[in-house]
């Protein structure tokens, strides 16, 4: 289990300057919202920003083309106004950080809404807490020199395509976000600034087919990049040229040991996005029927927790000011806990007929969006019972390793799910063998597949740098992965 302290940094001058002088204002706003406390109201500010740096080399008849170009991620600035009666929410955003205007919508807007005086008993805490966190970082990414980064991209990019001739392209990226946000209610007023960066590679190869190999990592900071292994772009054109040659795999059910990246999806899909509680108190999630029941082997443990650090989809307190204490457990040895992923509005509705906690998860995807329950780092965990990878494999003597995922749906209701993964790798007699089967697609009943577990790794990697959307729409950052697994899988 991920048991890991929540680090911060307890000082404000990472916000911006405008942050800074607005902060100390959001008491005041609140005082207005809540008739001076006699109603729950809460006031969200958030603050995006980022670059994003990419590098591209393409093949052809005349040579090589470098492409490079430098794209600024679209600032994301506004303050959302809330008051709740415990069964709506109601809200407003603007994009004013003006402390005079912000007091005189608070005013106007506290006098349209039709709420009664008093708090729900679920929302009041017994002391006010004032608090800001930063993700902290090895290399401070505020500080980067773009023409070092493209300088970086470059050597990457040329390493991947002179790996062969039949490498048509290669592309970098390097991406970095700052997200700060600032949030208060009747209770705390709280303040973060998150850090996420990224590098990715991704190779593309062709004779009588095309085929890609790609590679994402992350880190909070600039590290992403200065800490790179000397020799990835090389094993990633090997690794493309490697899914030339793959075949196709022959449709039917396999054994398989899933690696973190691939386990990551099947978490992700199965128990992440059919165990948001929004779909339990409308009754879209057949999970809410099985609330208690199993749903997967005793070896399957299902986690969420945004206070891993440095992660993707970490961070300090949700957006409704819920401050992470620990990881939220939604599968527990194969039985599904009374603890689906809330925000506060599904958390008042299921803590009616369910003893069920409010959980760090109330997410938006700029401060004009609507609030939902949604996922940050979800993974298998593991215990004592987890064995090493070569281990589980010298335990299959016929099946196939998938240790990449690429995407993959589920369908909450019918507990259908659907993934595809960039390769499989055919094990044979107890050893993986360079035998490569390409873009392998994976579908079943979410059960049936958690059921069929049966051996667990004795480690943990969670990683990547997805963002994840609630169908189409609302994307926020997430990260999965967690330790190996093994079952059963129809693969074509």
């Amino acid at each position: 289990m991920v048991t890991v302290k929540l680090i911060g940094v307890f000082i404000t001058n990472t916000l911006t300057e405008n942050l800074q002088k607005l902060r100390p204002e959001l008491p005041y706003l609140v005082g207005i919202l809540s008739n001076n406390g006699q109603r729950y109201a809460s006031v969200l500010v958030t603050e995006d920003s980022g670059t994003e740096i990419f590098y591209t080399l393409g093949r052809s008849e005349k040579g090589l083309t470098p492409q490079s170009r430098i794209d600024p991620v679209n600032a994301s600035l506004g303050v959302c106004l809330s008051i709740s009666d415990g069964t709506t929410t109601y809200s407003i955003a603007t994009n004013s950080l003006d402390i005079n205007f912000l007091a005189r919508k608070a005013r106007e807007f506290s006098s349209q809404v039709d709420v009664g005086i008093g708090i729900p008993h679920e929302l009041v805490e017994d002391s006010y807490l004032d608090k800001h966190w930063v993700t902290e970082t090895v290399l401070d990414p505020t500080k980067t020199d773009k023409n070092v980064v493209i300088g970086i991209l470059q050597r990457l990019a040329e390493k991947m395509i002179n790996t062969d001739v039949r490498i048509v392209n290669a592309r970098t990226y390097h991406d970095s976000r700052a997200k700060h946000k600032l949030f208060s209610d009747n209770y705390k007023t709280l303040s973060q600034t998150l850090y996420s960066c990224s590098v990715g590679l991704i190779p593309t190869a062709r004779d009588d087919d095309q085929r890609i190999a790609f590679r994402i990592i992350q880190a909070p900071g600039y590290e992403v990049l200065a800490d790179l292994p000397e020799d990835i772009a090389n094993e990633l054109g090997e690794e493309v040229l490697l899914h030339l040659g793959a075949r196709k795999i022959e449709p039917g059910e396999y054994r398989v040991i899933l690696g973190p990246r691939a386990a990551g999806l099947v978490a992700h899909e199965s128990f992440g996005h059919g165990f948001e509680a929004d779909r339990i108190v409308v009754n879209s999630a057949r999970g809410g029927d099985f609330i208690g029941k199993r749903v997967g082997s005793d070896l399957v443990i299902i986690r969420d927790f945004p206070g891993i650090p440095g992660k993707n989809g970490s961070y300090f307190f949700d957006d409704q000011g819920v401050v992470v204490e620990g990881p939220t457990t939604m599968v527990q040895n194969g039985i599904l806990n009374e603890q689906p992923l809330t925000d506060m509005n599904s958390f008042l509705k299921l803590s009616k007929r369910l003893n069920v906690r409010r959980s760090p998860n109330g997410r938006v995807e700029t401060y004009d969006h609507p609030v939902y329950p949604r996922m940050s780092n979800t993974y298998f965990d593991t215990d004592s019972r987890g064995i090493n990878f070569d281990e589980m494999c010298e335990r299959v003597d016929n099946g196939v390793y998938l240790d990449q995922g690429y995407s993959g749906m589920e369908d909450p209701l019918g507990w259908g799910i659907q993934l595809t993964f960039l390769r499989g790798w055919k094990i044979r007699d107890g050893k993986v063998t360079r035998e490569c089967f390409y873009m392998p697609a994976g579908t079943g009943n979410v059960p049936d597949l958690l059921q069929s577990i049966d051996m667990i790794g004795d480690s943990l990697e969670i990683g990547g740098s997805a963002r994840c959307g609630k169908g189409h729409k609302e994307f926020v950052r997430v990260s999965s992965g967690g330790t190996y697994i093994s079952g059963k899988l129809v693969l074509a």
